[in-house]
């Protein structure tokens, strides 16, 4: 007899930078821009704690919504709903960092979720989503990544320090061990160790396992490219600190 998940109908009728994907990028950019912009030019301390707490709110909620609309339309699985994927634990660092300060989660968090969550937005899987309400969670669990490394920079003033870059790789790289014997044990594919993602982004090509390595290389060149704004926040801290003194 075959299973709920082999018979499920996905949502139907998507595609890569249609009005629905386009709308969303959209809202989300928006957001992105004006949260922390108003936080720093209109918010006290005060409401700056009430912000936090309703972003932690949210991200909570949606999660537990996340998996209450996975469990209407198929049942819970370990191959598919262990959160086990590098945006799933980012959203879990984000959440930490909120309730208590970590440079070097922040570092993480920061370089896996501008380089992967943004990358995830833009080139999602359209024929994964189980209905409406999950395409907004997709889009929602990642794009809050973001917004939460944004806000901390602006706000909290966090930087990615020097050598963050090579912590993250260092990282990464211990992370998917036991990831993969997840994977092993019960034919999943978290993180995408046992086959490609199903995305149309060009940044991931080869077979397996030597995508593995194309997307490693990729990412340590989006890396490179998205701690150039730490380095030039770094600097403008050094220079209004010598300039204070």
């Amino acid at each position: 007899m075959e299973s709920s998940i082999d018979v499920h109908q996905k949502l139907q009728g998507l595609q890569l930078f249609d009005a629905l994907h386009v709308s969303y990028l959209l809202a989300w950019l928006v957001i992105w821009i004006a949260f922390p912009i108003i936080g720093k030019k209109l918010l006290n301390a005060d409401q700056h704690k009430t912000v936090v707490w309703a972003m932690l709110a949210f991200m909570v909620g949606q999660e537990v919504i996340d998996y209450w609309n996975r469990a209407q339309v198929r049942d819970l699985n370990l191959v598919l709903d262990l959160p086990l994927h590098f945006c799933h634990l980012s959203l879990f660092f984000a959440i930490c960092l909120l309730i208590k300060p970590s440079k070097y989660l922040y570092e993480i968090t920061y370089f896996w979720g501008l380089g992967g969550a943004f990358q995830s937005m833009l080139a999602p899987d359209m024929n994964g989503f189980d209905n409406y309400l999950g395409v907004f969670l997709f889009y929602a669990h990642h794009a809050m990544i973001i917004l939460v490394c944004l806000w901390l920079a602006v706000i909290d003033g966090y930087r990615c320090r020097k050598g963050a870059i090579l912590r993250t790789m260092i990282f990464s790289n211990i992370v998917i061990w036991p990831v993969w014997l997840i994977d092993w044990l019960v034919g999943a594919n978290y993180m995408y160790l046992m086959e490609r993602p199903p995305t149309e982004s060009p940044l991931v090509f080869g077979e397996w396992p030597w995508y593995i390595i194309n997307v490693e290389m990729v990412a340590f060149f989006i890396i490179m490219v998205i701690n150039l704004p730490m380095i030039y926040l770094r600097r403008m801290t050094l220079q209004s600190e010598s300039a204070a003194v």
